[in-house]
């Protein structure tokens, strides 16, 4: 007689333990009061330097392939773009690069009664903030400015078209060859593009279409850079 197979229990379905979800990237911390507040106050200071000015001119410097040392160069590109798409005659915006003396002819070709210098700067803050420097404190930071001493081409441009001028400063996070700019510096960069064209808009009315604008005095000598240190001291 046949033995019986042997007993066998039923076998249980597999089981698997689901992945776990990534978890979710953090939200941006909001700003602080202290940081609107910082914000506020560089926005009424800019308005209150750019006030009754009727033509700004606008020279960004830095380097392109230096992550943050570009700042300057977008803020400059972006009022480029705005200018160029609105018609304005208040402002003209210059991508002076490394050597932005190279642009002093055309900044006094459009006579401006205000020049604004932005440039990536040690401001001793967080990156990204924004600063205003007056004329007389620029030798005390170190900015990025790669040929020309900055209150070398200030001193030249007050000279040779009378103007006021002004240093605006946004904190380096990192200048890394090739590498971009890190997000809390281009976000720098879109405030303080946004605050110059407000500032701008609000300055004064735009010069008469009758009357040219007034012919700048006779230009000094060009300013020669002499291969010295190339940031300010």
């Amino acid at each position: 007689m046949p033995r019986p197979p042997p007993h066998r229990p039923p076998r249980r379905p597999a089981t698997t333990t689901p992945a776990a979800s990534p978890a979710p990237a953090p939200a941006p911390a909001p700003a602080t009061a202290a940081s609107r507040a910082a914000a506020a106050a560089f926005q009424a200071a800019l308005r209150g330097a750019l006030a009754g000015a009727r033509r700004v001119a606008v020279v960004g410097v830095g380097s392109d392939l230096r992550g943050d040392d570009a700042a300057g160069l977008r803020v400059a590109g972006r009022l480029a773009a705005w200018a160029a798409r609105t018609g304005t005659r208040r402002l003209a915006a210059f991508v002076g690069g490394a050597a932005p003396e190279n642009f002093t002819g055309e900044i006094l070709r459009f006579a401006p009664d205000l020049v604004v210098l932005v440039d990536a700067a040690h401001l001793g803050r967080a990156p990204g903030e924004l600063g205003l420097v007056a004329p007389e404190d620029v030798r005390g930071l170190a900015f990025s400015t790669h040929m020309l001493p900055v209150p070398i081409l200030l001193d030249y441009l007050t000279a040779s078209c009378g103007c006021r001028t002004l240093v605006v400063g946004i904190q380096v996070g990192r200048k890394d060859v090739l590498a971009p700019l890190t997000p809390a510096v281009a976000r720098g960069v879109r405030r303080l593009a946004a605050a110059l064209q407000a500032a701008v808009e609000a300055a004064a009315p735009p010069p008469s279409r009758s009357a040219p604008p007034p012919a700048p005095p006779a230009p000094h000598p060009a300013p020669q850079h002499d291969g010295g240190p190339r940031h300010v001291a």
